[in-house]
């Protein structure tokens, strides 16, 4: 029996670890984009109204796929040379953002891009969120439930978000002198 226990205590060791790792991990990368958020304050976005009306056709949309295609075909065989580590740390920034930004910058203008540019540090807590939920809930889960449950926790995280940045852009209501 003593030999249970001190498996037990060991595994707890390493799971209580796991935890800590995982958390400053993610704390880190969420600081980083609060920085981001703070940084980036000062750049003002175009209203969506003044943005002009653009007919996608098959050909954009496939260059459009095809950009994002070869993206992300880079990055998995650049796995095979600098592990996946590095590949998985590539792959956030470029796969996600890039081609947005590349489209929004030739299709509509630079402001364009710059609002997206703006709000990717919010969007991007939803990304650490999802994979920390899923570092937890994957096992006992399973792949299929437990990716599931990570990403509605990372609906959660958008919707209070969403309601944070609603209530910020909301005009304060005063009382008529009258």
């Amino acid at each position: 029996m003593p030999h249970l226990s001190g498996q037990l205590g060991v595994g707890l060791r390493q799971a209580v670890q796991r935890f800590a790792d995982d958390l400053e991990l993610s704390l880190n990368t969420l600081a980083l984009a609060g920085l981001a958020i703070l940084l980036f304050r000062g750049i003002d976005p175009p209203e969506a109204a003044t943005l002009p009306r653009l007919r996608v056709g098959p050909g954009a949309l496939l260059l459009r796929a095809g950009v994002a295609t070869a993206l992300v075909l880079v990055i998995t065989t650049l796995a095979g040379h600098i592990g996946e580590t590095w590949a998985g740390f590539l792959s956030g920034f470029p796969v996600t953002l890039y081609p947005v930004l590349l489209i929004a910058h030739l299709s509509y203008s630079e402001r364009a891009a710059h609002g997206i540019i703006k709000g990717f540090p919010l969007g991007i807590g939803s990304l650490v969120v999802c994979a920390f939920a899923a570092s937890f809930l994957l096992v006992p889960m399973g792949v299929y439930w437990g990716m599931l449950a990570a990403i509605l926790v990372a609906g959660l995280y958008l919707a209070a978000v969403a309601l944070v940045v609603l209530r910020r852009a909301r005009p304060a209501v005063t009382a008529d002198p009258a």
